[in-house]
């Protein structure tokens, strides 16, 4: 089970607690500090290791560490009671190797964030999973053309690939697994289990009928898909507005990078910055570094919360194992997106 849709606790505290309507309570609007998704970490058979997507001061990545703790609970009442009792956690951090827990308890997450307090319950795996595979298509419609936004007027869009979107625009975000679509700005209109329609701009509904719809010019859009199975998976997608400068796309997220020809694989200084999407921009570093076979990406001797390898994954800043301020100028390999 997914974490699920908030409800308020006591003391301010965020509680994902029933498995309520995907849609329900604006859960799918990724602001403020959240605990967005938990899935479990693909290829860790038999390790009970999570994967956490957050949102912290309204941007899906990290700046500093955050506070993490694990707990085995058997309700959402036990979840608040740990929350706010001295309990030794079972484990810390974003992405813990945790103990099977006794039959018929769950995980709790406790994440706080300055005054801010999540909890998140989800069961452990009942299998591996592979993270859900997302596709993203411009509608051939406009806000500006929105009349009739029931089901089967949806369902006879006509809709085409796309990398890039323009202020009004429909998306159509899809995912291979049956999911919960979630996303830094603009609306959700819920299609099927697998397919959401996204508009770029604020739509207002009353029962259900289209009452208002207005652009905005937001210059990106981050859209994080939940797999709802009984093994939850997620994945990331950023989205730029048409005409954005020159970027390269690493494991779904952005990098804005000044290039002639978009390189597949570089050396790159890692910069801090707030207006891309992914918290990070780059420079390529030119010639190539000479770091020992040990480390070849630059990325093991990273100072981050969990031990990474490999190419740089910015997605390491939205789940929690890299913050920004550990990895801001770093010099490390990244490859690029097909």
């Amino acid at each position: 089970m997914p974490p699920s849709p908030g409800i308020a606790g006591p003391m301010g505290v965020a509680l994902l607690a029933a498995c309520l309507a995907p849609f329900g309570a604006d859960r799918h609007d990724l602001v403020g500090f959240r605990v967005a998704a938990i899935g479990w970490r693909t290829g860790d058979a038999g390790n009970l290791r999570p994967q956490v997507a957050f949102v912290v001061d309204d941007h899906p990545w990290v700046e500093s560490p955050l506070d993490l703790r694990w707990y085995a609970v058997a309700d959402a009442a036990a979840a608040v009671e740990v929350a706010e009792s001295s309990i030794e956690p079972l484990a810390w951090g974003p992405s813990p190797y945790l103990p099977t827990p006794a039959a018929g308890l769950r995980f709790a997450l406790v994440a706080s964030h300055g005054d801010a307090k999540e909890i998140a319950l989800v069961d452990p795996p009942v299998s591996t999973a592979m993270a859900p595979v997302l596709s993203v298509e411009r509608t051939e419609m406009t806000i500006e053309d929105l009349d009739d936004v029931s089901i089967d007027a949806r369902t006879s869009w006509v809709a085409v690939p796309t990398d890039n979107y323009r202020p009004g625009d429909v998306l159509r975000i899809s995912s291979d697994l049956p999911a919960r679509f979630m996303a830094t700005t603009g609306t959700f209109m819920e299609l099927s289990a697998t397919v959401a329609d996204w508009a770029a701009g604020a739509l207002v509904f009353d029962d259900g009928e289209l009452e208002s719809a207005a652009a905005t010019d937001d210059p990106h859009v981050t859209f994080v898909v939940l797999a709802t199975g009984d093994t939850p998976t997620w994945a990331v997608r950023d989205v730029l507005q048409e005409g954005a400068s020159t970027t390269l796309r690493v494991a779904g997220r952005v990098l804005p990078l000044p290039f002639d020809e978009p390189p597949t694989t570089a050396w790159v200084r890692l910069i801090a910055d707030d207006a891309s999407p992914s918290g990070l921009a780059a420079e390529v570093v030119d010639p190539d570094p000479d770091l020992s076979g040990a480390d070849p990406y630059g990325t093991t001797a990273l100072p981050c919360e969990v031990a990474v390898s490999g190419p740089f994954d910015p997605t390491w800043l939205l789940d929690g194992r890299c913050a920004r301020d550990a990895v801001v100028d770093h010099v490390v390999v990244v490859v690029a997106d097909p």
